[in-house]
């Protein structure tokens, strides 16, 4: 499964959809997307609901997401019990929201 990247923009927050596969080969997509995005005084949610595999290549563009959001505000919204496990196994709970 390919990934798919939808960014919606509110005046409060950025929401980031992510479906499919976050891996390596969804790197460039992932970062040219969070890179034309203005975060200033505005929450990040990465919503993962259709995300289908996250690998440590995912694990580190979350990280990159983070990094870009500076001194905002990350959630990651959604993630699947798969993921969710991942996620709680590296601690992301502690540098992002999850819910």
């Amino acid at each position: 499964m390919d990934v798919s990247i939808e960014v919606k923009e509110d005046t409060d927050e950025v929401r980031v959809h992510v479906g499919g596969r976050l891996d390596r080969q969804a790197l460039e997509l992932f970062q040219e997307s969070m890179g034309e995005l203005d975060l200033a005084g505005r929450r990040l949610v990465l919503d993962i609901t259709k995300m289908a595999e996250l690998d440590s290549c995912g694990l580190g563009m979350l990280l990159l997401a983070r990094e870009m959001a500076q001194a905002s505000a990350v959630l990651i919204r959604g993630a699947p019990p798969e993921i969710r496990h991942k996620l709680e196994i590296v601690n992301f709970g502690s540098l992002f929201e999850i819910e």
